[in-house]
């Protein structure tokens, strides 16, 4: 699985190639593509200026759009946790007049109920998130400007580990 310049997802089965677009249900602006831990595939990045996830079911994409997430999801910014929850950032220069308000999307329970979502506002000054990860005692870490960490109740700032106080582009 890949995404080419034209921004359609291609995969090879036995030698032949299959591309899909739009047309398929893809989102148009795909910037990264994965397979969950249980094998379902899933694109992240932007549809039609606001940010978007799609995932395949029976040869076919099916949408979800973020208008309040921004315009793009960043493509660092896409994690599975311990529990199978996926989690996804918002790309940066959101544009608050469009009502883009930042933040991170989670779907706790993507395999069974797709269409439940948390949408998350961060307590960073710069809200693009560029890399998100999780430690062995389950707090979530986010990446960006600046951190920030969720213990399963609330989000915080952080500047721990010191690598925080500045830009950090991964987890």
């Amino acid at each position: 699985w890949f995404i080419n310049r034209e921004g359609r997802v291609i995969k090879n089965v036995d030698d032949k190639w299959i591309s899909y677009g739009q047309e398929d249900g893809l989102i148009s602006t795909p910037v990264r593509v994965f397979c969950t831990s249980y094998g379902e595939l899933w694109v992240s990045g932007g549809h039609l200026s606001n940010a978007a996830v799609a995932y395949l079911s029976n040869g076919k994409w099916v949408k979800k759009i973020f208008p309040k997430l921004g315009w793009g999801i960043d493509a660092r910014s896409v994690f599975e946790d311990y529990s199978g929850a996926l989690w996804f950032g918002c790309n940066i220069d959101i544009k608050p007049e469009k009502g883009h308000q930042g933040g991170i999307i989670k779907f706790p329970d993507p395999r069974h109920k797709k269409d439940e979502f948390i949408h998350y506002k961060l307590p960073q000054t710069e809200v693009g998130v560029y890399g998100i990860g999780q430690s062995k005692d389950g707090i979530i870490w986010v990446a960006g400007v600046s951190g920030c960490y969720f213990d399963s109740e609330q989000w915080h700032a952080t500047h721990f580990p010191k690598e925080f106080i500045y830009h950090t582009d991964c987890i």
